[in-house]
């Protein structure tokens, strides 16, 4: 029995230090590693929670404020015999406490805290972008490698295929079924097969270690990607969502914000400023030994600067150019998400004769060349090509406004597979 279970214990050791084949990962997870593992992603966020501390330290910068300050040394005082006092050694000591708080500053707080708000919202949407960014590289990493994956086996087996086409060849070619050009032609066509192959093996070789590098862990099974989510029904629609929804166009309009409150701040530092403020100071051996003043304050301080030979007006002229440069960057960002959108609304669809829905194929004039097929080995090209005289497919236009939809609005980065997924046309 001892010896049985000793068995037993061993096998169970041995099958847990066995290694086990991992469970298929899928989209999901390898969006979460690769968050988790961006140095990237977490720098915008270290920026985005800076931004946010500078707003906090603006709004601050309205509130009451009290300090203490204090001093204690020690020495020898000689009046010089003035009100009969002699030289003594003394101990000086002071001790103040200060509280102000602002009435009135210029507009200077505000525009401060508008200034502090407007770059809090652009890193709070560049650590969106990032995140988008992220998203959107690993998904195409994802796919790249099924896509590999997919061409290595196609290419395998092609190989195999035009392998077994060779050894045919040439065994018609012993017994003078064939010609010394049909075997080089399946040797050939052999080549390029295995120069495919060789080209998918490195494309998945990079395609593993790029997905590897975004999530930080080794690459194993890939699930299949997910169903497409729902795309917008409509041109009108698509149009709207990547206007709305474009992260650089919202970081351009935080732009002019901010630079706004920046010509607001420039105006406000040649205004005055006014404070209520309370002290109380304690004093010891300060002016003559033994000397001892207790006071207590309360009142308003002001200040003005009214002259500054020029220093301010420049001041709101840099600030008034700033915000001239970011309405200008705002026009452009609305003008680069737009275009494109109004471009393929502009342009007419391309459809084929064989497309149209009443349209019937006409007959081959007497003496055009038939449909044949050329067998001859080309760089990036399969073995066997079909050269005939039919057009090529059509390019949909709601095909490329999906395109930039997608690269707008994408929120979770989970529908970058839908980017070649055209549109319904409107019914």
């Amino acid at each position: 029995m001892t010896r049985a279970a000793t068995l037993l214990t061993a096998a169970c050791l041995a099958a847990l230090a066995l290694p086990h084949p991992a469970a298929a990962q899928d989209l999901a997870t390898a969006i979460a590693d690769a968050r988790a593992h961006s140095p990237a992603l977490e720098a915008a966020a270290a920026d985005a929670d800076a931004a946010a501390a500078r707003l906090a330290q603006a709004r601050a910068a309205a509130g009451p404020t009290a300090s203490v300050e204090g001093s204690i040394g020690t020495g020898r005082l000689d009046p010089g015999g003035y009100f009969g006092l002699t030289a003594q050694s003394v101990t000086p000591s002071a001790v103040q406490l200060v509280g102000e708080y602002p009435l009135y500053a210029g507009g200077r707080i505000s525009a401060a805290i508008d200034q502090a708000a407007a770059g809090s919202r652009a890193a709070t949407l560049g650590k969106d972008m990032a995140r988008q960014n992220l998203t959107l590289a690993t998904v195409g990493a994802y796919a790249e490698v099924l896509t590999a994956r997919d061409l290595v086996a196609s290419y395998g087996k092609l190989v195999d295929a035009l392998g077994e086409i060779v050894r045919h060849t040439g065994l018609r070619y012993d017994v003078g079924d064939a010609t010394s050009s049909e075997v080089a032609q399946a040797k050939a066509r052999r080549a390029e097969g295995q120069a495919g192959l060789v080209q998918a093996q490195g494309r998945l070789t990079a395609a593993l270690a790029r997905l590897e590098r975004l999530t930080g862990k080794p690459v194993g099974d890939l699930a299949p990607l997910p169903p497409r989510p729902e795309v917008p029904a409509t041109l009108g629609e698509a149009v709207e969502a990547a206007v709305a929804a474009n992260v650089l166009l919202a970081q351009a309009d935080a732009g002019v914000d901010g630079a706004a409150a920046g010509v607001r701040a420039a105006k406000a530092t040649n205004r005055p400023q006014l404070g209520v403020f309370a002290e109380g100071a304690r004093i010891r051996d300060q002016f003559f030994p033994d000397y001892r003043a207790d006071s207590v304050t309360v009142g308003l301080r002001g200040r003005w600067t009214f002259f500054d030979s020029g220093a301010g007006s420049a001041r709101v002229r840099e600030a008034q150019s700033k915000l001239s440069a970011s309405e200008a960057r705002l026009r452009q960002a609305r003008d680069d998400v737009t275009a494109p959108a109004s471009k393929c609304a502009r342009a007419p669809a391309r459809r084929s004769p064989s497309s149209m829905p009443n349209a019937k194929r006409s007959p081959r004039p007497h003496g055009s060349p038939k449909r044949r097929h050329r067998c001859r080995p080309r760089r990036g090209a399969s073995a066997c090509s079909a050269v005939s005289n039919r057009p090529p497919p059509p390019l949909d236009k709601r095909r490329h406004l999906t395109i930039l939809v997608l690269s707008n609005i994408l929120s979770e980065g989970m529908i970058a597979w839908t980017t070649f997924t055209a549109i319904p046309p409107p019914r």
